[in-house]
């Protein structure tokens, strides 16, 4: 994104940190994806930044919360686009609360899952059938009790596994025409009502 279109309190959405560690390591963006948040908030202007950074006309702080008096994580412009309510991400599907009422719906259903929501977030957006084939598997149950593995799976061999994120499978993340070809009928994902 360009620097001179960000404006503060605006909705964004990161896909890489270039400054003060990557974003796998943002307390922010890990914070607003546990609230089930696909974007941070652009903060108003943190005086630090003039003097901490090589290009500081680059550097914005991000938070989770939309006030958060300029305390948050330090991104470059490029590092992150804006928020299209209209054409929503693949994040506003990716489910790590319980709580969440549409992981109840997914319960018997054929899901992505994953222990590190970033890393189902990749997989979803390669669209690749290998990746995607490789960690689907039937929602067995939820566990609102568990801070750590709320989300019980049922790989295709059988394995039950615990993880923390779930992803709802449709048509739009990868061609069904496509996983039927490459590896046969055990594996298509039918897209529920």
């Amino acid at each position: 994104m360009d620097a001179k279109n960000v404006i503060v309190g605006m909705r964004v959405v990161p896909h890489t940190k270039s400054t003060c560690g990557d974003l796998a390591q943002s307390a922010v963006w890990r914070l607003a994806r546990n609230m089930s948040q696909p974007f941070l908030y652009v903060q108003k202007e943190n005086p630090l930044i003039k003097h901490s950074f090589e290009h500081p006309e680059e550097t914005f702080v991000l938070s989770q919360s939309k006030d958060d008096n300029g305390n948050g994580d330090y991104f470059l412009a490029s590092d992150f686009e804006p928020y299209d309510v209209t054409n929503k991400s693949i994040w506003d599907n990716i489910i790590v609360n319980p709580y969440d009422p549409r992981a109840f719906d997914l319960i018997g259903k054929r899901v992505l899952y994953s222990y590190y929501p970033n890393e189902l977030y990749k997989i979803a957006e390669s669209k690749d059938p290998k990746a995607i084939s490789s960690c689907s598997g039937i929602l067995l149950k939820i566990d609102v009790t568990s801070n750590s593995y709320p989300f019980t799976i049922q790989t295709s061999s059988g394995l039950i596994l615990p993880r923390i994120a779930i992803y709802k499978l449709t048509p739009r993340v990868v061609s069904m025409k496509e996983v039927y070809e490459k590896f046969g009928e055990e594996v298509i994902i039918k897209e529920e009502e």
